[in-house]
């Protein structure tokens, strides 16, 4: 009676067949290890943008337009926007005012804020980096600069009386990267009501 065992073609052949078992399972693994990867990333990104969304919308929306009288001929609202880049008055998480600016900085866009009141503006200013790998960024602003003149759309809104309607917000993203969806801000506050002008200061009294 011969010994039980296995030939050397047996013994071969059941190495080969691991052998492919073992790279067909490491091909999966890998594949999913990357789309893991693909979907981490693109969340991650999806969140980023969501957050820049929701920080632009709170401080955009609640713009405070105080009057500024340091041209007696011309008064208007502490609001700069152009197409590159807008600057505002609102509340800041404090409870105090500040002076927030959204731009883009190269490829990133950035708010900086700075508080109303700052002894040393350059210290105290904080910027926070919103989202990365901008490509392009725009904005245009909706609205009547006057009671004599129909509402429309500018991407210059400065020296105005009044606070625009809508602020159009559009950017465009690297294209390894998930889109900006279009957003428009209304600022909901429509005027200073707590403004008494102070011809010494021209400013509001108790500014």
């Amino acid at each position: 009676m011969k010994d039980a065992g296995f030939t050397l073609i047996e013994l071969l052949i059941t190495m080969t067949l691991l052998a492919l078992l073992s790279l067909v399972l490491f091909g999966g693994f890998r594949f999913g290890t990357r789309a893991w990867d693909r979907t981490e990333g693109s969340a991650a990104a999806t969140a980023e943008i969501r957050r820049a969304q929701d920080a632009i919308t709170e401080t955009l929306g609640r713009a405070y337009p105080e009057m500024q009288f340091t041209d007696p001929k011309n008064p208007h609202v502490y609001f700069d926007g152009r197409a590159n880049a807008v600057t505002y008055l609102g509340p800041s998480g404090d409870g105090a005012m500040a002076v927030f600016r959204l731009a883009r900085d190269g490829d990133v866009l950035t708010m900086t804020t700075t508080p109303e009141l700052a002894r040393d503006p350059v210290k105290q200013t904080r910027t926070r980096k919103l989202v990365t790998n901008v490509k392009s960024f725009a904005l245009a602003y909706y609205g009547a600069p006057n009671d004599l003149t129909p509402p429309g759309w500018s991407d210059v809104w400065a020296n105005r009386s009044r606070l625009p309607t809508l602020v159009r917000i559009r950017a465009t993203l690297a294209q390894a990267r998930p889109g900006w969806t279009e957003m428009m801000v209304h600022p909901r506050i429509e005027a200073d009501v707590a403004c008494v002008y102070d011809a010494l200061s021209k400013f509001c009294q108790g500014r």
